[in-house]
């Protein structure tokens, strides 16, 4: 009587993915040919999100030409995402400085979109008016990466328009300045006080 020896398997290394990525073949059991299985296993495709988070036990099975069957396992990490947040949206009008984005969290991400430089700054002055929306992106030390979304609004400055010149003389009395618009803004310079001109004080 033949007694067949079991076929002399080896399974690949352990290793680790984060859990975004894309199913993918397994591959590296030797003999060539055999199966995988275990959590997110399916058809030799490993599924991150369907196993979730975790270390999870992988078995290769192989079955040589006399029908001898051997196996080994190992372990494949499935690291989560890291946590992402992106803090407030916020409002400027169009005409102030580039100023410093840095409300993401945790600190060491990258923000990308329209208006922001290289440096991490928010530059109105390259943006222009409108809502626009603004993605931090941080990768962690798995190399893991996730991202979010806030809003930036620019403003445009008001349409405005002044009274036409005109001429005074200086014995004339205190009087309101008016003529500007929109309503509601404030005038200034010489002889100016409380929106009164006296031509006095010049």
């Amino acid at each position: 009587m033949h007694v067949d020896s079991l076929p002399k398997v080896s399974c690949p290394d352990s290793f680790a993915v984060c859990l975004s990525e894309p199913a993918f073949t397994l591959s590296g059991g030797m003999p060539a040919g055999g199966t995988f299985s275990g959590p997110g296993v399916t058809s030799n495709v490993f599924s991150p999100d369907v196993a979730q988070v975790g270390t999870h036990t992988i078995t290769y099975r192989y079955e040589d030409g006399n029908g001898c069957i051997n196996s080994c396992t190992f372990p494949l990490t499935v690291n989560p995402l890291p946590v992402v947040s992106c803090g407030n949206d916020t409002a400027l009008c169009i005409d102030e400085s580039a100023f410093m984005l840095y409300q993401g969290s945790p600190a060491g991400g990258i923000y990308s979109g329209t208006g922001v430089t290289q440096a991490g700054y928010f530059d109105p002055s390259l943006s222009g008016d409108g809502a626009f929306t603004i993605t931090y992106t941080y990768t962690d030390l798995n190399g893991c990466t996730d991202s979010c979304d806030f809003q930036v609004t620019v403003y445009p400055l008001p349409q405005m328009t002044c009274p036409d010149d005109t001429g005074v003389c200086i014995s004339d009395d205190p009087f309101a300045l008016g003529g500007g618009l929109p309503l509601g803004g404030t005038y200034s310079g010489n002889g100016v006080s409380n929106g009164m001109f006296d031509p006095w004080h010049n």
